[in-house]
C-alpha cells in the first residue's frame, strides 16, 4: 500500500581532488604530485571545505557505506574497516567527492577484495572513481552518478591534462566506454554532467539497476543523529511530514523504528514495510476524518488499484484488500503513478483530517444506504461485502470475487452524487475507534 521512495536532495554539486596519486603496480604511471580539488564554482576548495566522511558497517557485516566527503585519511580508514570486516561484499557510496587520490586508494582496496559497489542517492567526481572499482557497480533507479573534469592551483594545463588521461586508462579498464570518458571527462570543472541511467548502463559504467531489496537501505548522508534522520525521511515522504503534524508522538516512534532498522542495513522494501505498518491504520483511522473530496478521491483510488490487480491476479486484489502483511509482491502489479497517488491521497487525509469533522444524522444514513441496497443487492452492499470477505479467507476461488463486488459497490455509491457517497463512504471507512 505504501511505497517507500527515497530521492533524497544534495546540497553541493560535485567535489573532486587529488593530491599526489600513489603508483600502483596495475595503472599507468602516476602524474606529477598535484592538489586537484574540484568543486564547481569560482574557487578550488581546500580539504576543510570538504564535508566530514563517515564509514560504517551494516547487514550483518556484509555490507558498508562509505558517506561524506573524500578528505585526507579516508583511504586508511577504509582499509582499516575493511580490515576488521572481512564479511563485507558490497561498497556503498554517497559523496559528493573530494580529493581523487584518496578515491584511487578506496577504488584499489575494492578492486583488490573483488568487492561490488553501489550508489543509492548520488555519486559525484572523485566519488566516481572510488565506484569504478567495483567488480560489479549498481544504482539504485532514483539516484544520480555526476562527472566532470578537474582543476587544480598547483598544475599547468599540460599536467592536468596528463593526469586526465591516466585517469582515462584507469576507467577504460574497468570496463567504460572510451566516448563516454571523452564527454565525461571534458566537463567543464564549473560544471557537472549526469548521464541518464540507460546512458550508464551503455557505458558500461553501471552493471545494472538494483532491485529495491538488493542492498541495504543508504544514502541518507554521515549525519545519522535522531532529528536528522527524522528530517531526512519527512522531507523525503511528504505523508510523513503531514503525520509529524498530526501525530508528533506517534511519528516519533515510528521513525525511531526506522532509524534502528536503517543503522542495521535493512532494505528499502524492509523500511518500506516498517511504515506501512505505523501508517496504515493511522490512514485507516483518519479518513472518515479528512474533507469530502478526500474521502472520494480515496474510494476512486481504491476502485482503480482494484481493477488493476484484478488484471493480474485475483488472489493478490484480496491480498491487498484485507491488508497484507508484506505488499512488496503486490505492489510490483501497481504502476508507479498509483502508488505516487495513493501517497499524496494519504498526505492529503492528514492535512484534512478535523477531529470535530459534522456528521449526518444516523436516520439519513441509513436511508442513503437503503437506496443503495435496493439499487445493488446481493454481495454488492456492506453487509454483503462483510460477509464474502468471510467466505474469501477460506475459499481461494472467492477472492476475484470480492473484488469485483467491492468495485460494483464503490461504483453504486458513487452514482448517489457526491453529497451522499461522501456521506456513505465516510461512514464505510469509519474507523474513529481505532485513534
Amino acid at each position: 500500500m505504501l511505497f517507500l521512495r527515497l530521492a533524497l536532495a544534495a546540497g553541493m554539486a560535485g567535489l573532486g581532488a587529488l593530491p599526489a596519486a600513489p603508483a600502483l603496480a596495475e595503472d599507468p604511471p602516476t602524474a606529477p604530485a598535484v592538489s586537484v580539488p574540484s568543486l564547481p564554482g569560482p574557487a578550488i576548495p581546500t580539504n576543510a571545505d570538504f564535508p566530514d566522511f563517515s564509514i560504517r558497517v551494516m547487514r550483518d557485516g556484509t555490507e558498508l557505506e562509505l558517506s561524506g566527503g573524500f578528505k585526507l585519511g579516508i583511504g586508511r580508514e577504509f582499509r582499516r574497516i575493511l580490515a576488521e570486516s572481512p564479511g563485507v561484499r558490497v561498497v556503498h557510496l554517497d559523496s559528493l567527492g573530494g580529493w581523487v587520490n584518496e578515491a584511487e586508494i578506496v577504488r584499489r582496496t575494492i578492486a583488490e577484495r573483488g568487492l561490488a559497489t553501489y550508489v543509492a542517492d548520488i555519486c559525484v567526481s572523485a566519488c566516481t572513481v572510488a565506484f569504478a572499482g567495483g567488480d560489479e557497480r549498481w544504482l539504485h533507479p532514483a539516484a544520480r552518478i555526476g562527472f566532470h573534469t578537474f582543476a587544480s592551483s598547483d598544475l599547468t594545463s599540460a599536467e592536468v591534462a596528463a593526469y586526465i588521461a591516466r585517469e582515462k586508462i584507469i576507467l577504460a579498464r574497468a570496463g567504460y566506454d572510451s566516448g563516454f570518458l571523452d564527454r565525461a571527462l571534458a566537463v567543464p570543472y564549473d560544471d557537472v554532467w549526469y548521464p541518464s541511467g540507460e546512458e550508464l548502463v551503455s557505458a558500461r559504467v553501471v552493471t545494472g539497476m538494483a532491485a529495491p531489496d538488493q542492498f541495504a537501505l543508504s544514502g541518507l548522508g554521515p549525519d545519522l543523529s535522531r532529528d536528522t534522520v527524522a528530517d531526512r525521511f519527512a522531507s523525503a515522504l511528504p505523508i510523513l511530514d503531514a503525520l509529524r503534524v498530526l501525530e508528533p508522538a506517534r511519528f516519533a516512534t515510528m521513525v525511531d523504528a526506522m532509524r534502528e532498522a536503517y543503522l542495521a542495513g535493512a532494505t528499502e522494501g524492509e523500511i518500506a514495510g516498517i511504515t506501512r505498518r505505523s501508517v496504515v491504520p493511522l490512514v485507516q483511522a483518519y479518513l472518515p476524518l479528512s474533507d469530502d473530496a478526500t474521502v472520494l478521491s480515496f474510494a476512486d483510488l481504491v476502485i482503480d488499484q482494484y481493477r488493476t490487480l484484478l488484471g493480474a491476479d485475483g488472489s493478490l486484489c484480496f491480498e491487498y484488500a484485507v491488508g497484507a502483511d508484506d505488499p512488496r509482491e503486490i505492489l510490483a502489479h501497481l504502476p508507479g503513478a498509483l502508488q505516487e497517488r495513493e501517497l499524496r491521497l494519504e498526505e492529503q487525509i492528514f492535512r484534512t483530517a478535523l477531529a470535530g469533522r459534522p456528521r449526518a444524522e444516523p436516520g439519513v444514513v441509513q436511508s442513503y444506504w437503503n437506496e443503495v441496497a435496493t439499487t445493488l443487492g446481493g454481495d454488492a452492499s456492506a453487509d454483503g461485502l462483510s460477509r464474502l470477505a468471510a467466505s474469501a479467507a477460506a475459499d481461494a476461488g472467492l477472492q476475484a470475487r470480492y473484488c469485483e463486488a467491492t468495485i460494483a459497490f464503490f461504483e453504486g455509491v458513487m452514482s448517489l452524487g457526491d453529497t451522499k457517497a461522501s456521506i456513505l463512504f465516510r461512514d464505510f471507512f469509519d474507523a474513529a475507534d481505532a485513534l
